[in-house]
């Protein structure tokens, strides 16, 4: 079964290929269950057309028939092939052990997960899907459940309060300069919070100040205005630094707020 996005496929049509044929590379290799997940950034408006194509495999067949000792972690390999004229980042996973984790992501409050695997459900969410099996369908139902827009808010605000709090404490010693670079960084993943309240979940830090810019949903004019002042076109003064982080400061709770209202 496939469930198509309509962009992905006008992506991999303007690169010389089709779904199907990228599909049936590995679909004549996989002969169990598999749940394969095609994604570019180009089907949320970011990237462009000479971007990569990401595919996800999660299967049960092993890994090392695809792609040799190219381990990452104990239960995903990844390698980088060309399909025509299509880049491809390939990632191969244990659809068992995957699904394990993405249980205990449904289930868990507390679970820890890390940035790539919020990264990938978020893009099996958007891409285009093909499925095989009991468990591929449990894969795309359990995603489907999880209320990504949240998860990925609640990530970026903590990161956002953890450079912020260490901003503040190198701006109290007197560092303006560190204190500078971390407070952007707390402003950055606040913007990233900002953008999943909005609907604009992504993963990929290059692509935050372009999402929260071009946000036609953006209520806060005068954020923009001061975000493009402090962050895009900023104009400071070696004397000016030290008011320069205070008014970073500001800003990132600014945007913190404008994240939790919204």
């Amino acid at each position: 079964m496939i469930r198509e996005n309509k962009k992905i496929q006008e992506f991999i049509t303007e690169n010389g290929s089709s779904t199907k044929c990228i599909l049936d590379i590995f679909d004549e290799r996989i002969s169990d269950t598999y749940f394969i997940c095609l994604y570019s950034s180009y089907a949320e408006g970011l990237g462009t057309a000479d971007s990569d194509l990401d595919i996800y495999i999660f299967t049960k067949e092993n890994q090392k028939k695809f792609y040799g000792n190219k381990e990452v972690w104990g239960f995903m390999y990844k390698r980088q092939a060309k399909i025509g004229k299509l880049l491809c980042d390939i990632e191969f996973w244990d659809i068992d052990e995957f699904l394990e984790m993405l249980h205990l992501f449904y289930t868990e409050k507390n679970f820890n997960i890390n940035d790539d695997i919020l990264k990938i459900l978020l893009r099996i969410s958007i891409g285009t899907c093909s499925y095989k099996g009991e468990e591929s369908i449990k894969i795309l139902n359990m995603v489907q459940e999880i209320d990504l827009k949240k998860k990925v808010q609640e990530y970026y605000a903590l990161g956002a309060r953890s450079y912020y709090s260490d901003a503040l404490q190198l701006s109290n010693d007197k560092d303006f300069i560190s204190a500078m670079l971390l407070f952007k960084e707390a402003i950055k993943y606040a913007l990233g919070a900002l953008n999943a309240s909005y609907g604009k979940a992504n993963m990929k830090d290059k692509w935050i100040l372009r999402s929260f810019i071009n946000n036609p949903h953006l209520k806060n004019t005068d954020l923009l205005k001061e975000v493009e002042k402090m962050i895009l076109y900023p104009k400071v003064e070696r004397n000016d630094i030290e008011k320069y982080c205070e008014d970073l400061s500001s800003l990132c709770q600014c945007v913190l707020l404008e994240s939790e209202i919204e």
